[in-house]
């Protein structure tokens, strides 16, 4: 593919609406125009089993990390791709060899695209075979709606949690153009086509814009949430501010179910995976699949 058709889709898998720590966001952005940023998890290799698209752990866990932002598609910078993800958690539910999943997730959060389809696989794929999530050191926003639909959720001691939220950053540089004695003129055929246009005002009609999706979205998350943690609407209200929590108030308020270590998470897994055969969990898993495609 040529420059312009990577660097096309590279901006539509990265615009748009985010669900992700803001904090960590900002971070990021003023490196990235420094050209400085990296994620520090972008040099990370993660040893899988021979044939399998994921570690195994045990007897039969498959563990699939969740580590840095989340982006359908992936990137260059250390992003998650999401769909990756996708398929490693499908592949674990129908592999005869697996009896139970652990998603270990240090995650600021992503994009909205790509995040329901995952959460939603989460969920099923718990329905087929155990699923935990443990969050190491950060679980924020879009990884939170991720990790939240587990059957069971940990997060170590020191580990942020929550940031529940949806987020869109616009910049209004119609005066920066002004100063530089630029008209940016958009031809378009509705008052909202073309709206954000680099060099163009952005109006109260377009903030109000951005609003009304980023609330539509944001319901998304707040459903997902309510149902995995099978919590009502209203508690869900009172964590949806933004804010993170360290763990111990996490647990305190219902966004988790223990503070522990990884490998303490793990064992507790083990222990759930039920003694039936693999043969009949195969035979159920292909049956159930249809419902996360």
């Amino acid at each position: 593919m040529d420059d312009m058709g990577w660097t096309t889709g590279c901006v539509a898998r990265h615009c748009g609406y985010w669900s992700i720590d803001p904090a960590w966001l900002s971070r990021a952005f003023a490196l990235l125009k420094m050209g400085r940023y990296a994620s520090k998890h972008a040099e990370e290799k993660v040893a899988v089993a021979p044939g399998k698209p994921y570690q195994i752990a045990g007897q039969g866990i498959a563990v699939i990390p969740i580590m840095g932002p989340l982006v359908k598609g992936g990137g260059k910078n250390g992003e998650v791709d999401s769909v990756a993800i996708r398929r490693q958690l499908q592949a674990a539910v129908q592999d005869k060899e697996i009896g139970g999943i652990m998603l270990v997730i240090d995650s600021p959060g992503g994009t909205v695209a790509g995040t329901d389809e995952l959460a939603r696989d989460v969920l099923a794929a718990n329905a087929i075979k155990p699923v935990a999530a443990h969050i190491e050191d950060l679980g924020a926003s879009a990884a939170y709606w991720i990790a939240s639909q587990a059957g069971t959720l940990t997060a170590n001691h020191t580990a942020e949690v929550g940031s529940i939220g949806t987020m869109a950053v616009v910049e209004d540089t119609s005066g920066l153009a002004k100063a530089e004695g630029i008209v940016v003129h958009v031809v378009s055929t509705g008052a909202y086509k073309g709206a954000f246009v680099p060099g163009t005002e952005i109006t109260t009609e377009h903030i109000a814009y951005l609003q009304e999706q980023a609330n539509a979205l944001n319901a998304h998350f707040m459903t997902a949430v309510s149902k995995g943690r099978k919590a009502g609407m209203k508690k869900v209200e009172s964590w949806a501010d933004g804010r993170a929590w360290i763990a111990s108030t996490a647990l305190e308020m219902g966004l988790i179910d223990g503070v522990t270590r990884l490998e303490d998470a793990m064992i507790k897994l083990q222990k759930s995976i039920p003694k039936r055969s693999m043969k009949s969990q195969i035979i159920r898993a292909d049956i159930e699949m249809s419902s996360m495609e």
